[in-house]
């Protein structure tokens, strides 16, 4: 599968099909790749990105949770 470590877009470019049209890119490319599978990953405390992933067809498949061990 590919693999989209997360999208970040300017807070003016926002709401304007930015994070759609890079992803349409990756994805695209992932196909021209032969990969069958994309998984993109961002923080759970982005309540933006939460909601984009899904409406650009994203299922949420797992949770990963973290413990700092420096405190």
């Amino acid at each position: 599968y590919g693999h989209i470590a997360d999208i970040y877009v300017a807070e003016l470019a926002r709401g304007k099909g930015v994070s759609r049209a890079l992803m349409e890119v990756a994805l695209n490319r992932f196909r021209t790749m032969g990969l069958t599978r994309a998984m993109v990953t961002g923080l759970a405390n982005n309540p933006l990105a939460n909601a984009a992933y899904p409406a650009l067809g994203f299922d949420l498949v797992y949770s990963t949770y973290e413990k700092r061990l420096d405190d």
